[in-house]
């Protein structure tokens, strides 16, 4: 599954706009002007990118208060033209004087902030296609690899790798010589909470 990339400016300058889309590490990404501050949070971003000054106190503190209960999130955020970013906040938003103060570094940032959602895309879809295929399994014993790769559109191989990972995490399925596919022990999971 294909996502799409975008970063969402909020308050920028049409020439701080075009000096972030003139550091996209990749044509893919779309710039995206936001101006209700709850879609900064709302919306799925590969970056966000904020002249606080344009914001009132009131938005501000609702994106604070946001990231304070959230904690690690997949996006970048990137504050410029304040720095009242409150001490537990500077690992996860990041305050700058200006974009053009941010110079070579926008670029390097933005490469990053891609390769990071990339990772966490890849991960959601890992854990996604591990978990349907926990459910086919125990919906379905004697299930064959080659069955559940047709049914995910994925290599037998990625199927097996995503076997190994829910036995890494406690899952206890076999293959059953008998059924001549894949069953869960005691035809229970621990994952989805049958015990």
């Amino acid at each position: 599954m294909v996502h799409e990339k975008r970063i969402a400016v909020w308050g920028l300058h049409q020439d701080e706009i075009d000096t972030v889309m003139s550091c996209l590490p990749v044509k893919e990404i779309n710039v995206v002007e936001v101006v209700c501050a709850t879609d900064l949070i709302a919306m799925d971003w590969m970056a966000i990118m904020v002249n606080a000054n344009a914001m009132t106190k009131d938005d501000r503190e609702m994106l604070y208060g946001f990231y304070q209960e959230v904690g690690d999130v997949a996006e970048t955020v990137l504050f410029f033209g304040i720095s009242d970013v409150p001490a537990e906040l500077r690992r996860t938003i990041k305050a700058y004087p200006s974009i053009q103060s941010m110079g070579e570094n926008l670029k390097y940032t933005l490469l990053s902030a891609y390769r990071r959602k990339k990772n966490s895309e890849n991960f959601s879809a890992s854990l996604a296609r591990a978990i349907r295929i926990l459910t086919y399994i125990r919906s379905t014993p004697g299930i064959t690899t080659a069955t559940l790769a047709e049914r995910l559109e994925v290599s037998t191989r990625s199927i097996q790798r995503s076997i190994e990972t829910l036995r890494v995490a406690g899952e206890w399925i076999e293959y059953d010589g008998t059924l001549r596919g894949w069953k869960l022990g005691m035809e229970k999971s621990i994952l989805l909470d049958d015990f």
